[in-house]
């Protein structure tokens, strides 16, 4: 599911899809014993965004980051995580299918985000990046809350 077609949904069928998503519990298999504890950080996206920055001489970066490029720090933090957990199954599990449509949800919003300054660009605009809408923020901000609880249970971060 996209967040375009998250955005179709009725607002009783968002809200129930809202429930849904608040009811899953992820979990870690209890194969999984190693995990790079810094990827729960946000700074850790953070520098590497610098990192990457650094790469790219040529343009006259801003000293801190912008507003658009944390939200997508945030976002691959939480992509990055789902994608952990997805790969980290070796058999079928009932979440499964739904770890892999919050991936695709969540690969859409930073498209969107992406595509926000592109279309700011041409409309002459640069610079004023608006956001994430309302409805989707919550969904991702559901999504994440319940990532980390669940890594930082089972890694005792």
């Amino acid at each position: 599911m996209t967040a375009d077609q998250y955005r179709e949904f009725s607002n009783s069928e968002q809200e129930q899809f809202f429930m849904y998503l608040d009811s899953i519990e992820f979990e870690i298999p209890d194969h999984v014993t190693e995990f790079q504890t810094s990827m729960l950080s946000v700074d850790w996206y953070y520098d590497q965004r610098l990192k990457e920055r650094e790469n790219r001489p040529e343009i006259a970066w801003p000293v801190n980051l912008s507003k658009k490029e944390k939200i997508i720090c945030k976002l691959k933090m939480v992509q990055n995580l789902l994608e952990y957990l997805y790969q980290s199954y070796n058999v079928e599990v009932e979440n499964l299918k739904i770890i892999e449509m919050l991936i695709k949800f969540i690969k859409s919003v930073i498209s969107e985000v992406y595509s926000q300054d592109r279309m700011s660009r041409k409309d002459g605009r640069i610079g004023n990046f608006l956001g994430i809408q309302k409805d989707v923020a919550k969904v991702i901000n559901a999504i994440y809350t319940k990532l980390i609880k669940c890594f930082q249970q089972k890694f005792s971060v």
